[in-house]
């Protein structure tokens, strides 16, 4: 291009050439600018894919970890609140890993005599979704149930939250800061469920995954 310009100048009056020389110079910036924004919009796009991409994998390790457990069934206790009086307090905790394929995981858990509940755990489009899937005794719906959320960007393969989702705050307002977390504590081998409400302690049960029940 320089050189082109250098023998147009040769030939030309000198306010030609340096309104040449001019827009020259302004084509060859607004295409570096034109790259460079290119480059960017490349880069972005690579790192959130890279995020997706990472979140998932981590979302399926946890959903497989768990997968391990399918076919068995464990024990557990309340472990908060100590209150006495609270609804769960004294009663045995079970949860069956029953169902499990390469997208959702069915865990009934079991308070006592109470058999109405089962966690759902399904893989999303953007990680884990966890439900709770409340059921009377002749199958129909509660009219409390599949309140749950979607996994955060922090999890691991074996430790993952779920804030609440719309359903919950339309089902149980106060509940709309909930965050729910399942974990698997391989060095103590329990599993963990726990449930926080405005960043505090509400409910926690461990079960002991090293003593199968029969």
């Amino acid at each position: 291009m320089r050189v082109l310009l250098n023998k147009f100048c040769f030939s030309v009056s000198l306010a030609t050439c340096l309104f040449a020389m001019v827009a020259s110079v302004n084509a060859s910036n607004q295409s570096q600018q034109l790259e460079e924004k290119s480059k960017d919009a490349s880069a972005a796009n690579y790192t959130g894919a890279t995020k997706t991409k990472n979140k998932d994998t981590v979302s399926r390790s946890f959903l497989t970890n768990l997968s391990s457990l399918c076919g068995k069934k464990f024990e557990g206790k309340t472990v908060f609140p100590s209150d006495p009086n609270h609804d769960f307090a004294g009663k045995q905790l079970i949860m069956f890993v029953k169902d499990c394929s390469s997208s959702q995981i069915r865990i009934p858990f079991s308070v006592g005599s109470d058999k109405s509940r089962t966690w759902l755990i399904t893989a999303t489009e953007n990680g884990l979704q966890l439900k709770h899937d409340h059921r009377h005794e002749d199958g129909t719906p509660h009219e409390l149930t599949m309140y749950g959320g979607d996994s955060d960007q922090v999890g691991t393969q074996w430790r993952q939250s779920f804030p609440a989702d719309q359903l919950t705050y339309q089902l149980v307002p106060k509940g709309k800061t909930n965050i729910w977390t399942l974990e698997i504590d391989l060095e103590s081998q329990t599993f963990w469920y726990r449930l926080t409400r405005h960043g505090k302690k509400r409910y926690s049960a461990s079960f002991d995954l090293s003593k199968p029940l029969k």
